[in-house]
């Protein structure tokens, strides 16, 4: 699909949803191809984890979980160093909805509305920690979509994201019903996804 068919169909969520649009916005770059499963996959049971943690479960725990399923060489020094004993758990909370976008690129949820929150039922999706479930049943089932959608998906999580800071900026009301930070997390994963960048490491500016 051609850049400027894919900028049409992100302003005509944009527009929408109420948001301003901005026809000066650099086009993303061309979205050749996805990384691996077994990236996408590590990269998401270290998220699972923190983010666990971040909402109280045993932190030595949830290192001996993503130990055990070999994803700890996938671990950000962040990561690490929250896990060790650090503080700044909430970013991690956030990331759920990094974490929806990156089940949604690989088969796992069926569609990302970018207007609504991952559902609550989200946890019970994934690997247990609690029970230290196998991650290789999930990481099996885990099945790229074509590169047309997420490039789609990316480059509209780009326009909505420049759209939410600047109605933030001047205080704009919009019929968007979630909190910014949805938009600016799943549009980390979908950047990380596309491109080589690691994934503290994704610039999400507008």
């Amino acid at each position: 699909m051609a850049i400027e068919a894919i900028r049409d169909k992100s302003w005509q969520v944009v527009d929408g949803l109420g948001l301003p649009i901005n026809h000066a916005l650099p086009a993303i770059d061309p979205v050749h191809a996805l990384r691996d499963v077994n990236q996408a996959s590590k990269r998401l049971w270290c998220l699972l984890g923190n983010a666990a943690s971040a909402y109280g479960f045993e932190k030595g725990r949830t290192l001996d979980w993503i130990e055990r399923e070999g994803a700890s060489p996938f671990l950000s020094q962040v990561e690490r160093n929250f896990l060790s004993g650090g503080s700044g758990g909430d970013r991690f909370k956030l990331q759920i909805e990094g974490m929806w976008a990156l089940c949604w690129v690989y088969g796992m949820v069926e569609s990302l509305d970018f207007n609504a929150p991952s559902p609550n039922s989200f946890a019970k999706m994934l690997p247990d920690l609690k029970t230290s479930q196998s991650t290789e049943e999930f990481t099996l089932a885990m099945r790229p979509r074509v590169i047309e959608s997420v490039a789609q998906a990316q480059d509209t999580a780009y326009c909505l994201h420049w759209a939410v800071v600047q109605c933030g900026l001047k205080n704009i009301p919009t019929k968007l019903q979630v909190q910014p930070y949805v938009i600016a997390e799943r549009r980390r994963a979908l950047d990380w996804v596309t491109g080589k960048e690691e994934w503290y490491e994704i610039s999400l500016d507008t």
